[in-house]
């Protein structure tokens, strides 16, 4: 069909798409000639995947960072082997300058802790030992874990000894060990985590305070 142009002041003839690029622009549109319905179609037709909501000038639902991290320390000092360490006090006091943030850890007094979110937790947990005029010959700090709220599994572990070997001697000795892990936890009410001291020389001492026998667990992602 041949371009027409009418005398009411209207076109006729032009195919779709017929106009060269560019000769259409923004002010060209009349007010509103874009509805909602178009704007629909298109999202639907070229947009995939999730988009983030839009309030107002603000975007939401876009989280950022670490969502959950949570720190606990051993606060007395006992002696020999602990399966699994009871007492624990949370690091958050004003002078330790340590932080909480998000979903907590919990536990039932037994030393059983549960995890405040489903997702992949990293786990790092850090043992100090104390042994004065004797031997130690090992000293293992274990991270339990369970996927079905009944037996453990060691998830990792780390180890040390107190080198005076003879038994003999006035002095002391300190030693550290350091183990960590990821941990898939699917379902809160089964997957669980204990920490665990096994020591051969029930003299020893596991050392407590903020700066010794701790644990920090972080949420890393979605399971």
């Amino acid at each position: 069909m041949a371009i027409q142009i009418n005398g009411n002041g209207t076109i006729t003839g032009i195919a779709v798409g017929g106009l060269p690029d560019g000769s259409v622009d923004a002010d060209t549109l009349a007010t509103n000639a874009v509805t909602d319905v178009k704007i629909s179609g298109m999202a639907a037709s070229k947009l995939t995947g999730d988009l983030p909501a839009i309030s107002g000038a603000n975007l939401t639902g876009i989280v950022g960072g670490i969502s959950d991290f949570d720190e606990w320390y051993q606060p007395n000092q006992p002696s020999g082997s602990q399966e699994p360490i009871t007492s624990w006090t949370r690091s958050n006091t004003a002078d330790a300058r340590h932080g909480v943030k998000g979903g907590v850890m919990s536990h039932n007094g037994s030393g059983i802790w549960t995890f405040p979110s489903t997702g992949y937790w990293f786990i790092s947990f850090t043992g100090w030992t104390f042994l004065q005029y004797q031997a130690n010959r090992y000293a293992q700090f274990r991270i339990m874990t369970t996927s079905n709220n009944s037996s453990y599994s060691e998830q990792a572990s780390n180890g040390h000894s107190n080198r005076n070997w003879s038994g003999t001697g006035n002095g002391a000795t300190y030693n550290s060990s350091h183990s960590q892990t990821i941990f898939d936890v699917q379902d809160v009410t089964t997957h669980k985590v204990r920490f665990d001291v096994n020591i051969e020389n029930g003299n020893t001492q596991a050392m407590g305070g903020r700066n010794f026998t701790s644990f920090t667990v972080m949420k890393l992602g979605e399971t």
